[in-house]
């Protein structure tokens, strides 16, 4: 759970043509004023400048002038004040439709939006609710939840939990909550929602509700449940097989002590350290690189990254206790798809001294069998001679008993 600040005014956009009627009506008052004015002040010159102009007049002639002339301020402010009525009508129903438009098209979006949205009171009562929160509770229509409260729609402990962090918003004056939890849909699915709930502000700027956002972030949490078990399993194999990954970012092709380096749990393994142990650097890897073999090492993925070519060798590192891996390593270069720039390398290193030693111990045995091999025909020759030899012996002597019998 966790709160931030909300917006001070959630009705603003509802109040604004309100505003504007009620701005419309007070120039239109003030008009009218202004009007009367200016027409008793009219009459009042009108009558100054008659007794000068015409004193001969007689009383009925008076009269008439002045009827004449009232009669005239009267149509014309009668039309100007009619003009600016019209215009206040206007103004009025232009925020009226306007109003109404604004509802629809909060009523239009509130409906189709896959989030669950509704408002409820400082007693609990729902006053709004769109199709999708409604459907999320197995009713037909949101008017079927306007009235109601958590405890038509849930068991006892979780309505009082629910109605809890409601008060706590309300409390809270400005503040927003964000919560997790899980709800069963009316077929049964089991559903992880991700709430946003803000207080509800009126006119006079008390709080008298909230209003709450139900996202269905189900799908989300799986991928990220798979995701972690992908992981999981990669980190295994990784171990199992002595095989890491690494990533340089080529933030500089220049300065390469500059390049970012991201190293998997299993390379830490592979040098010698735990994760986390040390910062993953071009100079901690080159630092482990047996000495005999760092040049070449470091000209060899230089060489990659300046001419953008994948890339694979093969050296020994000294671990920080003294004993010495074979490793196995290679890679290749990313490459922007706009604008074809090296983005990073990517690359893998793996223990390979077990199948090193396993080589040697199979290149000695070789060798040796090869010897055996020799020194078995060696002794082959020569029981063959002894044979030969043995042979013409026993021939030799069957021709001396011969001619000694002879």
């Amino acid at each position: 759970m966790k709160t931030s600040e909300a917006p001070d005014k959630l009705n603003s956009a509802s109040s604004e043509p309100e505003t504007v009627t009620r701005l419309g009506r007070g120039t239109d008052w003030v008009g009218l004023v202004w009007i009367t004015l200016l027409v008793a002040a009219s009459l009042t010159v009108f009558e100054r400048l008659k007794h000068l102009l015409f004193p001969h007049l007689n009383s009925a002639q008076n009269q008439a002038v002045t009827v004449c002339m009232g009669t005239i301020a009267a149509v014309i402010g009668i039309y100007y004040a009619t003009r600016r009525l019209d215009r206040a009508l206007s103004l009025h129903a232009e925020a009226e439709e306007k109003l109404a438009l604004e509802r629809n098209v909060l009523r239009t979006v509130t409906d189709n939006i896959p989030d669950s949205i509704f408002a409820k009171d400082r007693e609990g009562r729902y006053l709004l609710a769109n199709k999708a929160f409604a459907t999320l509770h197995g009713r037909k229509s949101p008017g079927d939840l306007l009235g109601k409260t958590a405890f038509d729609l849930f068991p006892k402990e979780r309505a009082l939990a629910l109605h809890a962090d409601d008060l706590q918003v309300m409390r809270s004056g400005g503040s927003s909550m964000e919560t997790e939890r899980t709800a069963v849909d009316p077929e049964g699915n089991v559903k992880v929602l991700h709430t946003t709930k803000v207080p509800l502000i009126d006119k006079s700027e008390s709080v008298v509700g909230i209003v709450g956002l139900h996202r269905d972030i189900t799908r989300r949490k799986e991928a990220e449940q798979k995701l972690r078990q992908s992981e999981a399993n990669l980190a295994a194999a990784q171990r199992i097989a002595h095989f890491g990954s690494v990533e340089l970012d080529l933030v500089s092709l220049n300065e390469p002590e500059k390049n970012p380096v991201r190293w998997s749990d299993e390379v830490f393994r592979i040098y010698g350290y735990e994760p986390g142990d040390v910062e993953p650097s071009r100079e901690i890897f080159f630092r482990s690189v047996h000495p005999d073999e760092r040049y070449e090492v470091r000209q060899s993925l230089d060489r990659a990254v300046r001419e953008s070519k994948p890339y694979v060798i093969d050296f020994r590192i000294i671990r920080p206790d003294g004993s010495e891996r074979n490793i196995h390593g290679r890679g290749d270069i990313i490459f922007d798809p706009k604008t074809h720039k090296p983005l990073k390398l990517v690359g893998s290193v793996q223990d390979v001294t077990d199948r090193v030693q396993a080589e040697i111990q199979l290149h000695n045995a070789n060798k040796e069998l090869a010897e055996k091999v020799k020194e078995l025909e060696q002794r082959s020759k020569e029981i063959n001679l002894l044979s030969e030899m043995g042979s013409r012996l026993q021939t030799c002597t069957d021709l001396c008993i011969k001619n000694a019998i002879t």
